[in-house]
């Protein structure tokens, strides 16, 4: 993300133990969305904005990734990221919502500690 600076961009962390098998999944995932974002998304467009944001509890964590000044004018047609994020999302027990409305596509990922740990 570092060729599109810090303006447009906002990351919140935790602290939160991911495992080995777990951490390549998460960089599958987040490499997918950001590729995304760039070809598609808020890191498309100059004045766009990219937020990630992070809330855990006992028995989840969950990503919540928003993106605003996208080139998308309604929902795009699921490709292959698409499977490729729902693969990798299995692997982890985890679940994924994405929603697309008014310049604006938000997803949220939930995913188990448990499976985080592994």
């Amino acid at each position: 993300m570092a060729p599109y600076g810090d303006d447009g961009i906002a990351v919140v962390d935790c602290d939160t133990v991911v495992g080995q098998h777990a951490m390549t999944s998460l960089a599958l995932l987040f490499h997918e969305l950001a590729t995304n974002a760039v070809k598609y998304g808020a890191l498309s467009n100059p004045d766009g904005s990219l937020s990630v944001d992070i809330a855990t509890d006992a028995a989840a964590v969950s990503v919540f990734w928003r993106e605003e000044g996208g080139q998308w004018s309604e929902k795009p047609q699921a490709g292959f990221g698409t499977s490729l994020l729902d693969a990798t999302l299995r692997g982890l027990q985890g679940t994924i919502v994405r929603e697309w409305r008014d310049g604006v596509f938000e997803t949220v990922l939930k995913l188990p500690r448990d499976a985080l740990a592994r």
